[in-house]
């Protein structure tokens, strides 16, 4: 079974998280600020350069790489708040069907796997972005530096690490969500 993991409340169709401290709740703040921003910003260019196009016949030629990179590091910043929210796709049907303290076992291995897998990828990605400023690799389109560009890799999985080293606290103590929302059966 694949499942939607969500966290249980009145209305079942609506993931929302346990009560966050104010380290967290600042945290959200941020992204939610500089997600809409990068959004937006992507969001403008695209329609400047629609206008540009197609009614003065011009444009700009880093519109298109400009519009990638903000999309991308917009939803990476929103990404983050998923884990808490529970709204990343998870694989259950184990776990479901095990007595509470296994499920919970279940769901600190699962966190701790997680976990483990963006701490690699932080990694990789500050190595990656130590190496491509040390080459001073230049984005052709942009005409910026490329690290720029890839910063988002080790920020975003550094904001998603933070996320899961919560969720393995919560579930150690007995308060992590479980899926209501099943996708497929």
């Amino acid at each position: 079974m694949i499942a939607q993991a969500g966290y249980r409340e009145s209305d079942p169709g609506r993931a929302e998280p346990p009560r966050e401290g104010p380290f967290f709740r600042f945290l959200t703040r941020i992204e939610n600020v500089v997600m809409a921003a990068f959004l937006l910003a992507a969001l403008a260019i695209g329609g400047a350069q629609i206008v540009l196009r197609y009614v003065f016949n011009t444009g700009f030629v880093w519109s298109e790489g400009a519009v990638v990179v903000l999309t991308i590091w917009g939803s990476l910043f929103g990404a983050s708040q998923a884990i808490t929210r529970g709204l990343h796709v998870r694989i259950e049907f184990i776990a479901d069907n095990l007595p509470e303290p296994w499920r919970r076992a279940a769901d600190v291995l699962a966190n701790v796997i997680s976990a483990a897998y963006v701490g690699v990828l932080c990694w990789c990605g500050v190595l990656y972005v130590q190496f491509l400023n040390r080459i001073n690799a230049i984005s052709i389109d942009l005409e910026l530096p490329e690290w720029l560009i890839y910063l988002i890799v080790p920020i975003s999985m550094a904001l998603f690490l933070a996320r899961y080293l919560r969720e393995i606290l919560m579930a150690w103590k007995g308060r992590a969500g479980r899926a209501d929302t099943v996708l497929y059966d």
